[in-house]
């Protein structure tokens, strides 16, 4: 399979027929995969995380990871759901709407919770399933609200169907930092008087499936 030669590995292949064209390809591929590997004589082989300087795994880097990996659709200051002016419960709120995971009815049916599509069609419009996208920026009832604070901030904009896209677009409308932080808190708190609505007239109907 290999040997050393002048303190480096190097690879002999003993193939039991000649390799075709694609499996040449695979080959050549797999020769530079291992080329990145820098075998050593006479040393042990040993893990090493590659996500800390020294290679050392520590539960703070791996959550550090995570963390970091939650935060990746767009390069939004994440940070800014949590600190934006609003109570707490808010914040969490339109983070677990950030993550698709509030309880609406797609998610619901996603679950395999009983009912079928009639019994999750969205509780403004009643026309579609109650997807996160629809529910927030989809509905034409929400359209609606979304116009009420276009014209209070004098804006105007398409409504993409993605939660992060969404709060991408909207913020990066704004450059001052002030007024920035005022429309986080906007943006932020106008998920209640949706929310609440949608709880009022949906809270039933999830606490019998549960």
């Amino acid at each position: 399979m290999g040997e050393w030669r002048d303190g480096e590995w190097s690879w002999n292949w003993g193939w039991r027929r000649e390799l075709m064209g694609r499996e040449l390809s695979l080959l050549q591929d797999l020769e530079k995969l291992l080329k990145e590997c820098k075998l050593m004589k006479g040393k042990q082989d040993f893990w090493s995380w590659k996500h800390d300087s020294k290679g050392n795994y520590s539960t703070k880097s791996a959550y550090s990871l995570l963390n970091n990996s939650i935060k990746e659709p767009g390069s939004i200051q994440f940070n800014k759901i949590w600190n934006s002016k609003v109570p707490l419960k808010v914040s969490a709120f339109v983070w677990k709407l950030l993550q698709d995971r509030i309880p609406t009815g797609e998610n619901l049916l996603k679950r395999g919770m009983a009912g079928g599509e009639l019994d999750f069609a969205c509780i403004f419009c009643g026309k579609y399933i109650e997807s996160t996208s629809h529910l927030f920026f989809t509905c034409e009832v929400t359209w609606a609200v979304w116009q009420v604070f276009y014209a209070w901030w004098g804006q105007q904009g398409v409504l993409t169907c993605e939660a992060w896209k969404h709060l991408q677009q909207h913020t990066g409308m704004i450059q001052n930092g002030k007024l920035k932080e005022a429309w986080y808190a906007l943006y932020t708190g106008s998920r209640p008087s949706l929310i609440l609505n949608w709880l009022k007239n949906n809270g039933g109907r999830i606490l019998r499936m549960r």
